[in-house]
């Protein structure tokens, strides 16, 4: 991994994960672990993955191990700290969840714009998005409903800029969200989604925190 200002808080995901109990984890979470391999089972972006205990190495389909400090990270605090709840079907913005109103401003510079401008670069951002895993949105000029990681949805919606306006997108998450991630968590969260479609529909093993 050679992205160094993630070094720190992935060190100590790891260290908060690799104390749990994996049996712990797979009943408060909900995630298959296999006993025998010492590793579970998670999805990210409809794609599976493997996640070793306690050494935290996170592989894809392939095998190839996973490369980033950022999906190192999330994955590991939501192994972590997460508790697998009952969706409530209820969407909320960012500035909803606790602490949101404090970080939102972060949120929308670093992820919010960043989405809008993705799609402006490319209106056919989401174009290879399996449809049985993406579900189209019924408001903006396109946009996904999706599962970024187990028990966890998410939504994209994107409108395209004119003379007038500037593109903008919103991203909207169930209202239970807060026992997986916090307000820090979620404003980086969303970059998993950002990256795997702006890499045709697969999540790129390597990225950086600002990339």
């Amino acid at each position: 991994m050679d992205d160094r200002q993630g070094r720190v808080p992935f060190e100590y995901a790891l260290k908060n994960f690799s104390r749990r109990d994996p049996s712990e984890i797979e009943k408060r979470l909900h995630v298959p672990y296999d006993a025998d391999k010492n590793e579970f089972e998670i999805h990210i972006m409809g794609e599976k993955y493997k996640v070793s205990w306690p050494d935290g190495i996170i592989r894809d389909q392939s095998g190839d191990v996973v490369d980033s400090y950022v999906i190192g990270i999330l994955v590991l605090r939501f192994l972590g700290n997460g508790v697998h709840v009952p969706l409530e079907e209820k969407c909320i913005t960012y500035k909803e969840i606790p602490d949101g109103q404090i970080y939102y401003p972060n949120f929308k510079k670093r992820t919010l714009d960043k989405l809008a401008e993705k799609f402006q670069e490319n209106k056919d951002l989401f174009r290879f998005a399996d449809p049985n895993k993406f579900r189209k949105t019924k408001t903006g000029d396109d946009g996904r409903e999706f599962m970024i990681v187990d028990h966890v949805p998410m939504t994209f919606i994107c409108w395209l800029g004119d003379d007038e306006f500037g593109p903008e997108a919103n991203i909207l998450f169930d209202q239970n969200i807060s026992n997986y991630f916090n307000a820090e968590d979620l404003a980086v969260l969303p970059d998993l989604g950002i990256a795997y479609f702006s890499n045709g529909c697969k999540l790129p093993t390597s990225f950086g925190m600002y990339d």
